[in-house]
């Protein structure tokens, strides 16, 4: 586990305190075992800065008290070969630590030790205000190559997708559905027009083995702030209708 000094003014709502190092809290009974979690700092008159702690106190320091913080703890994002709309199909590398939240905006502690959680989890704002950009149920926090943002996923069937449970099937509806290298390629020409209508979001067909069911699906990864609530809702509507 790393430290890092921090002065308190530049403390933010998420950052985890070692109370050890705290002139007021270091013989706090969890000052040993537990790292205290930051809710809220405000600056105040005459050069003090409240510090709230989360169940524990509010504290007020002197501007310029140093106090040793958790260094959030990082990964390299992993490689996905994904087909991309702008290049006809063309393979490229995205490096993208995906499913760093569940569709709702609740972290997503599956594999935690290969995500950058605590870059999210240790900066309330961030996270916050990447929750408020995701939209409807198709979206997730990611970061793509060191960037945080929403990824959102439209997934389709396919014979391929769906086979295993022909079964339970309606057979008029399955007889309706297309292989799935069919499906890649209309979902590669559909999204070329949205890559012009939207500068700046990225646009992919992943690889079957990285959505559920390995069913085809679309990808459009959308950097932090870039888009408007309308644009988001926009964007969601016309990746469902591919």
């Amino acid at each position: 586990m790393n430290l890092a000094s921090k002065k308190v003014e530049t403390l933010v709502a998420g950052n985890r305190v070692d109370l050890c190092s705290c002139p007021f809290l270091k013989n706090h009974p969890s000052a040993q075992t537990e790292f205290a979690y930051v809710s809220k700092v405000e600056i105040e008159s005459e050069g003090t800065v409240a510090v709230t702690y989360e169940d524990i106190d509010q504290v007020g320091y002197p501007a310029g008290t140093e106090l040793m913080v958790r260094v959030p703890r990082d990964v390299v994002d992993p490689v996905v070969r994904v087909q991309l709309a702008t290049a006809d199909g063309v393979e490229a590398d995205w490096p993208i630590s995906q499913n760093l939240t569940d569709r709702w905006g609740e972290l997503n502690y599956h594999n935690e030790e290969n995500k950058p959680l605590e870059l999210l989890s240790d900066n309330e704002a961030l996270l916050t205000r990447l929750v408020d950009q995701m939209w409807d149920e198709m979206t997730f926090i990611v970061r793509k190559n060191g960037q945080f943002g929403i990824l959102f996923e439209a997934e389709f069937c396919s014979i391929e997708s769906e086979s295993p449970h022909k079964e339970q099937c309606c057979a008029e509806w399955f007889a309706t559905l297309k292989p799935h290298a069919e499906v890649v390629k209309v979902l590669l020409e559909g999204l070329k027009p949205l890559a012009e209508k939207f500068p700046g979001v990225e646009f992919a067909v992943p690889p079957a083995s990285e959505v559920i069911n390995d069913r085809p699906a679309a990808w459009a990864f959308v950097p932090d702030g870039l888009l408007t609530s309308e644009q988001r809702k926009e964007l969601g509507r016309a990746l469902l209708d591919l």
